[in-house]
């Protein structure tokens, strides 16, 4: 045997090396969507909306029916009216869900405003016609203000709850 006749080989190592994620960068997953309380910050702006898609997403795994949506004309809060599919076909809501998926909590708004908002958006909606008072949900998904460390943890949440739920 000759050093000709000997196979090359090659070896590659790779390390990973493992770093403990503290609170505080954890907590930089989501970025604050304005700017000095005025401009919008375009990349925090894109990672919001690729969220709110993720969410609409996850509705649309579980069989929701997006019957209205809206945005704030002041903020970056988006408004959502769902039903289960299977609901909407039979034309008999057992429940109807408002979605309020936000950058901040709501400050001016009573809870009593709410109510009445929602009720009455309900019984206009409500099927069959004849119903005497829809049920609804409200749901509200705040996203910069301490309730979740990143849009992943928000996911996964929203993602379980749904699961949960029986649908």
């Amino acid at each position: 045997m000759s050093f000709d006749d000997l196979i090359t080989v090659h070896r590659i190592d790779i390390k990973v090396i493992l770093t403990p994620v503290t609170s505080e960068v954890a907590a930089t997953d989501i970025l604050p969507l304005q700017l000095d309380g005025e401009k919008y910050d375009k990349h925090a702006v894109a990672l919001y909306d690729e969220f709110i898609m993720n969410i609409l997403a996850i509705f649309d795994y579980y069989d929701f029916v997006i019957l209205e949506e809206h945005q704030s004309p002041y903020t970056k809060s988006e408004y959502y009216t769902l039903v289960k599919k299977s609901q909407y076909e039979a034309q008999d809501y057992r429940y109807v869900l408002f979605i309020r998926i936000s950058d901040h909590e709501t400050e001016i708004e009573t809870k009593k405003s709410k109510m009445r908002y929602y009720s009455a958006v309900a019984d206009e909606i409500k099927q069959p016609v004849t119903k005497r008072k829809q049920v609804w949900r409200l749901k509200e998904i705040i996203v910069n203000n301490q309730h979740y460390a990143s849009y992943e943890e928000a996911l996964e949440d929203i993602d379980r709850r749904l699961s949960t739920t029986g649908n």
